[in-house]
């Protein structure tokens, strides 16, 4: 199988995603940030593409020049993702000149900790870099069971590795998008590997999860909940897609335990 995507960031402005949609792009990747500095047009680039039922996945420029950086910058896209339905990967961006500067085990050791925390959350982790990065900046045996991006612009490519998705242009043209916008195709089906099938209810710890839900709501025998990106169902005051929710933290009455609780206008629980 093979699925037609592109990658966005502030640079494309504003996008008309109906147009994008009807264009035929079966996938997009959003740029949450650079370093740690977001993307302005993130959050608007995510729910357009989501309303038009384009699937998303995330990517991050990266400036870590250690494992520690580089797990805050996961942590970074992680949270940019919150309350969101992310089915494609979750991408670092290796490809800056202060990173050239480090060895082939300190620039693996960034993508494999951001790795870690990514997996963590429930997400696919994978690594964007160049045909030359990948084949000369990394050690590549350490790179087994991350996804892998390539950038080589051109009708072929030559990478010699296994690889999930491709970049093969920079200057693609796809109605809705003013100006150039990055080209991609995808050789593996990512949907499938992110969704989860439920198995019902289980505890871990203190905690309550359902099934293999993750970074999601899930409507539950008539109530709703939110799962977190590790799964664990929401409890608390919780911020959820911009919004401010309140979970219940024990059952009581009509409420169940991590039940999302709505009430009247008056203030009683419905």
């Amino acid at each position: 199988m093979e699925r037609k995507g592109i990658d966005v960031s502030k640079w494309q402005g504003t996008i008309d995603w109906n147009q994008v949609r009807q264009a035929g792009v079966e996938f997009a990747v959003i740029r949450a940030a650079a370093g740690l500095t977001p993307d302005p047009n993130c959050s608007k680039n995510l729910d357009g593409a989501i309303a038009e039922g384009i699937p998303v996945g995330m990517y991050l420029y990266s400036y870590a020049l250690d494992t520690a950086q580089a797990e805050k910058e996961a942590e970074f896209l992680i949270q940019a993702a919150r309350g969101r339905k992310i089915s494609y990967p979750m991408a670092i961006d290796m490809e800056d000149n202060s990173q050239q500067q480090l060895t082939n085990a300190q620039r693996t050791d960034i993508v494999l900790a951001f790795a870690a925390k990514i997996r963590a959350a429930g997400f696919i982790p994978m690594l964007y870099a160049s045909k030359y990065w990948l084949e000369n900046l990394f050690d590549r045996s350490r790179l087994e069971g991350i996804e892998i991006w390539v950038a080589q612009w051109g009708s072929q490519n030559s990478y010699g590795g296994s690889y999930g998705m491709w970049q093969y242009s920079n200057t693609g043209k796809v109605a809705g998008i003013s100006g150039d916008v990055d080209l991609n195709c995808a050789c593996k089906d990512y949907p499938a590997m992110s969704a989860g099938e439920s198995t019902g209810w289980f505890r871990k710890g203190s905690k309550w999860y359902y099934g293999d839900y993750r970074n999601t709501w899930k409507q539950i025998d008539g109530r709703w909940y939110w799962f977190e990106p590790d799964g664990m169902a929401a409890t608390g005051i919780q911020e959820v897609g911009g919004k401010w929710y309140a979970f219940a933290d024990k059952s009581i009455g009509p409420v169940k335990e991590c039940q999302c609780i709505y009430t009247d206008g008056n203030g009683a629980i419905i």
